[in-house]
């Protein structure tokens, strides 16, 4: 055929690249990831307020479903500024919470850079109806959401 070397390109050396072409890949891939980093963050931030908003969502729907399960009030309690909550349930009726009653305690880090911008206690009843309603703001860099509960016990994030 004509045309066709029977040699390589490249005489002589073992035919990997050059610390030139090294670091010119390098020098890419570092300008690609300077451009992609701040996306991603703000990426990561909506997306970790989004999955915890729709953990607190779920709490307190078994919170819900706890006290028509016990017949008996449950509580959850946020409180400003703070990571966490508490959710117990008032076996005696007193409207306080006492030694033995928390079932569910979600801490600082389960919450990583979110804030519960509201203290409230939301208090669901027997038949899963609310007596006391509001909403429950959470925030962190990129911005916040509610979650509201409402007089027949729903929980809507918005």
């Amino acid at each position: 055929m004509v045309g066709l070397s029977k040699h390589p390109i490249r005489s002589g050396g073992s035919g990997g690249y050059s610390a030139l072409e090294l670091l010119v890949v390098i020098g890419i891939f570092v300008a690609v990831a300077a451009l992609v980093w701040p996306n991603f963050r703000l990426w990561y931030d909506q997306s970790n307020l989004n999955g915890i908003a729709r953990q607190v969502q779920a709490d307190l729907m078994w919170a819900r479903m706890e006290a028509v399960q016990r017949s008996c009030p449950v509580t959850a309690t946020f409180v400003n500024n703070q990571q966490g909550y508490t959710i117990w349930m008032d076996i005696d009726r007193d409207s306080t919470q006492d030694t033995g009653e928390v079932i569910n305690r979600s801490t600082a880090q389960d919450f990583k850079d979110v804030r519960f911008g509201s203290s409230i206690q939301i208090v669901f009843q027997a038949r899963g109806t609310a007596s006391s309603t509001g909403d429950v703001v959470l925030s962190n860099s990129q911005g916040s959401k509610t979650l509201s509960v409402n007089v027949a016990g729903r929980v809507r994030i918005s």
